[in-house]
C-alpha cells in the first residue's frame, strides 16, 4: 500500500534541508577542494532523488501518453544515482582520511569496478528487465536482482567503516568524520524501504546524515589548524574549560580525594627551535612543510591525548599521566622520536624543541596559569639553550 502523501512530505523535507545546505553560503566558493565538490555532488544528488523518487511515485499506474517510458527513466536514475551517491561517498571517506588524489585514481580504478557494474546495469534497465519491470500498464515492480544494487551499495558503505575504524588514528590529521552516525539512518531507511515497497525513507534518512556529516565538517574548520592538521587553540581552551568545569562538579557535589596512581592532565608546551631561520634561508614555503612535518610528529607521539597548534610555532600536547615521571618520560620520548624523525628524513633542516610540562591541576589552577606556567618552563629551556 503506497501512502503518497507521506512520500511526498518525506522527500520535500529532504529538498528543503539539501537547499538549506546549498543556499548557507558554505558552496559559493569558485574554487573549492576536492572533498567540498564531492559533498557538493552528494547533496545535489541527494536533492535529485528526493525529487525522481515522488515523480515515480506520482506517475506508477497512470495511463498517459508516454507514462511507461517516463517511469521506466525516473526509476533507472534513480538507480544509477544511488550507486553514484554511495561511491561518491566512498571516496570522500578515503579523501578525508588521505587526502591523496593519486591514491583514489589508484585504488579506486580496482573498487570503483562493482560500482560501475551496476550503474551499466541500471542504465541497461532503460531497454531490458534488469532490478525492475514496468508493466504495459505502468504499474513498476522489482526483479529479483533487484537486492545487488543495495548489496553492492551497503558493501560500500561497510568498507568506509572498515577503512575509517583501521586508519583514523593512523593518519596525521585529526578529522571530525562521524562515519558511522552517517551510515546508520541510511542503513536503516533503505532495509525498511527494501523491504516493504511504498515506504519511501531512503533519502530523507540520507538528508539527515549529510546534515551530520555538515555539522562535524563546521566543527572540523573551526577545530582543526589547517596547516598542521592538528587541533588549534580554540579547541585547547575548550578542552581545558571543560577539564577544569568537570573539577568542580566533582568538588561542588562532595566528590572524593584523588587516590595515588589516578591519572592527571599533563601539558607539554613545545617551541620549533630557529624556526624563523628556516623561514629566512629556505622561505616560507620550506618553514610551511616544517611545520607540517611536526604536525606529523606530534600526532604520532600523542596518541592517547592529543597535539594543539597553540601559535605560529608553538604547540602543546595535552595527556594524561600518573605524576611528574611519567611526565619526564613523555618529553624524553618526544626528544628520541624527533632524533628518529630527523635521521630518517632528508630534510634540509633539522627539528628540534624547546619544552615545558607540568600537570593542570582545575583546583588550584586556572586555565591561563597553566597554560602561563608551562609556557614560563618552555622559555626557561630556550634560554638555557641559548646560553650553552
Amino acid at each position: 500500500m503506497v501512502n503518497l502523501s507521506s512520500i511526498i512530505i518525506t522527500n520535500i523535507t529532504g529538498i528543503v534541508l539539501m537547499a538549506a545546505l546549498l543556499f548557507g553560503g558554505r558552496f559559493y566558493a569558485k574554487k573549492m577542494l576536492f572533498d567540498e565538490r564531492l559533498f557538493c555532488v552528494m547533496v545535489y544528488l541527494t536533492i535529485a532523488q528526493c525529487t525522481i523518487e515522488v515523480l515515480s511515485f506520482l506517475i506508477d499506474s497512470r495511463l498517459f501518453p508516454g507514462a511507461r517510458a517516463l517511469s521506466v527513466i525516473l526509476n533507472t536514475l534513480l538507480f544509477f544515482n544511488c550507486i553514484v551517491f554511495v561511491f561518491s561517498w566512498t571516496v570522500y571517506v578515503d579523501y578525508k582520511l588521505f587526502g591523496n588524489i593519486k591514491r583514489i585514481f589508484k585504488v579506486y580504478s580496482v573498487l570503483g569496478i562493482p560500482a560501475l557494474a551496476v550503474a551499466l546495469l541500471s542504465a541497461a534497465n532503460l531497454f531490458t528487465e534488469v532490478f525492475f519491470v514496468v508493466s504495459p500498464d505502468n504499474v513498476y515492480s522489482r526483479t529479483p536482482l533487484a537486492f545487488l544494487p543495495y548489496a553492492v551499495s551497503f558493501g560500500y558503505l561497510i568498507y568506509t567503516i572498515i577503512l575509517v575504524y583501521i586508519y583514523h588514528r593512523k593518519i596525521s590529521r585529526y578529522i571530525f568524520l562521524p562515519v558511522t552516525i552517517f551510515i546508520f539512518p541510511i542503513f536503516i531507511g533503505s532495509v525498511i524501504q527494501f523491504l516493504c515497497y511504498g515506504i519511501s525513507l531512503i533519502w530523507i534518512s540520507t538528508a539527515v546524515a549529510m546534515i551530520s556529516l555538515y555539522i562535524n565538517l563546521q566543527n572540523e574548520s573551526y577545530y582543526i589548524d589547517a596547516l598542521t592538521g592538528l587541533y588549534n587553540r580554540q579547541y585547547l581552551t575548550r578542552y581545558l574549560n571543560a577539564a577544569c568545569a568537570h573539577e568542580q562538579t566533582i568538588r561542588r557535589f562532595g566528590g572524593r580525594k584523588r587516590s595515588s596512581g589516578e591519572m592527571w592532565i599533563a601539558g607539554i608546551m613545545l617551541d620549533l627551535d630557529a624556526f624563523k631561520i628556516i623561514n629566512d634561508t629556505f622561505g616560507h614555503s620550506v618553514g610551511d612543510q616544517a611545520l607540517k612535518d611536526v604536525g606529523k610528529l606530534l600526532k604520532d607521539v600523542s596518541a592517547g591525548g592529543f597535539a594543539a597548534r597553540y601559535a605560529g610555532d608553538e604547540f602543546i600536547i595535552i595527556k594524561q599521566t600518573t605524576g611528574e615521571e611519567e611526565l619526564e618520560r613523555m618529553m624524553d620520548e618526544i626528544r628520541s622520536r624527533t632524533q628518529e624523525f630527523n635521521g630518517l628524513n632528508q630534510r634540509v633542516y633539522q627539528i628540534t624543541f624547546s619544552m615545558g610540562a607540568d600537570i593542570y591541576k582545575p583546583k588550584e589552577d586556572s586555565v591561563d596559569d597553566f597554560l602561563k606556567r608551562i609556557d614560563d618552563r618552555m622559555y626557561e629551556e630556550k634560554r638555557s639553550k641559548k646560553s650553552n
